[in-house]
């Protein structure tokens, strides 16, 4: 009799620590679905712009060009209001900076920027083609990154694409390994 009972509660305990152990794997297998389901719907719901606020920080992107006691010229005065946030009158001085002016390519990039800040998306666009036609082609490479930053802005794929696609040709490119992971999202 004995025996009979210490087997029988032997196998009430057994039975006890299965079904809590069927239903633990049960509980971790949903637990991983629901977590995979999760990833996937934050993944199919980030937009375009999320991409360009992710890759676009003008704070941290653009180094300092000016020097103390160096002459006032427009870009100097155009990075000093940049710096203090006066994104108009950035404009008006990074517009004066002519093509033969040894930080030409950089007050393009300051110019854009500041329209991008004041959300003149089409004016940083063509401010940003126009820094991808010049001849350096780091410079140019930087034109092409920018342009289709704002078009992700935009929520332009297409167009962020095309510029994209620029950019990975060469793999010197200001970006470079940037472009082609986000290229390969967007596709």
């Amino acid at each position: 009799a004995n025996i009979h009972n210490a087997e029988t509660m032997y196998f009430n305990e057994k039975s006890k620590g299965n079904s809590f152990q069927k239903y633990y794997r049960y509980i971790a297998v949903a637990a991983v679905i629901i977590l995979f389901f999760g990833i996937y719907v934050t993944q199919m719901n980030s937009s375009y712009k999320s991409y360009y606020e992710n890759h676009v920080n003008w704070s941290k992107e653009l180094s300092s060009f000016t020097e103390k006691g160096q002459q006032k010229d427009a870009f100097s005065q155009g990075e000093i209001a940049f710096k203090q946030k006066k994104y108009k009158e950035a404009i008006a001085f990074f517009q004066k900076v002519t093509p033969s002016h040894e930080l030409y390519n950089h007050s393009l990039v300051r110019l854009g920027a500041s329209y991008d800040i004041l959300d003149k998306n089409e004016k940083a666009i063509e401010t940003f083609q126009k820094l991808a036609s010049v001849d350096d082609p780091y410079d140019s490479s930087k034109g092409n990154w920018y342009e289709a930053m704002i078009y992700l802005k935009m929520e332009n794929k297409g167009k962020a694409i095309e510029a994209l696609q620029k950019n990975v040709e060469n793999t010197d490119s200001f970006r470079y390994d940037k472009a082609k992971v986000l290229l390969r999202k967007l596709e």
